[in-house]
């Protein structure tokens, strides 16, 4: 069974004019990690899909958006997991190019599929996985986030995809290895899924009365866009971790 990703070429740590230069991981994606990463993906927001539904105040609270979002990855995983590809370019072809249009469901469906698309043809034209390569694909996710967006909104699931992004790529500035670009847009990610709930007055309202807002803002109510796309994120960042210590 061959890994996920392969390490190449470590680069040992050296210093320069007084500066620690870090250890660079490089690496290969496989069609087995790419599966393994929308199985994950999918089995993660499976497992929390009422959390999901129950944070659903914004822009509709019709509490479906964790299973929109359910729908969208599981069904992508399964057809991707039925598949045999010769390539993981060719994997992100099928799936960028049919799957995951055909798989969309309600708006987190339209964001997340846009910002995975984006994401992975990014990663697909590089001939290794590093930190910078990340931060590219990264940035390009977040642009394509926001294209398919008439009004984008702070409070909403952008800001984790926007702070993931800036984490990305100011960790491959620092030439950091692909192990501390995880803890960077982890951390980040996390950190903006939190301060969602500051705009919650903001996308509220009108829409709920000033005493209902307060009490959500007082329970920590979090986007459930938001809170989907990190437990989505997560699982992606941990199985890169997981690789990246093979």
């Amino acid at each position: 069974m061959t890994k996920p990703i392969e390490e190449v070429n470590k680069v040992p740590k050296q210093r320069k004019k007084g500066l620690r230069i870090q250890v660079l991981k490089r690496a290969t994606l496989s069609v087995e990690f790419l599966k393994t990463m929308l199985h994950n993906m999918s089995r993660a927001v499976a497992d929390k899909i009422d959390e999901i539904n129950k944070r659903n105040y914004y822009p509709v609270p019709d509490k479906d958006t964790g299973s929109n979002l359910a729908k969208t990855i599981g069904e992508a995983a399964e057809i991707v997991g039925s598949k045999e590809y010769p390539s993981a370019r060719e994997l992100i072809e099928d799936l960028t190019e049919e799957i995951l249009l055909d798989s969309a469901r309600g708006n987190i469906g339209l964001i997340v599929t846009a910002w995975l698309s984006a994401f992975l043809v990014r990663l697909s034209e590089g001939e290794e996985l590093n930190s910078k390569t990340l931060a590219h694909a990264f940035k390009e996710g977040e642009k394509a986030a926001y294209e398919v967006l008439d009004n984008p909104r702070k409070g909403t699931v952008l800001d984790p995809i926007t702070s993931s992004s800036k984490a990305a790529l100011a960790a491959s500035e620092n030439q950091a290895d692909l192990r501390e670009l995880v803890k960077a847009v982890r951390a980040k990610a996390q950190t903006a899924l939190e301060k969602t709930t500051e705009e919650l007055e903001a996308l509220l309202k009108g829409d709920f009365s000033p005493e209902e807002i307060q009490r959500l803002k007082k329970e920590k109510v979090v986007d459930a866009g938001a809170f989907g796309f990190v437990i989505m994120l997560g699982r992606f960042l941990d199985l890169l971790q997981s690789a990246a210590r093979e």
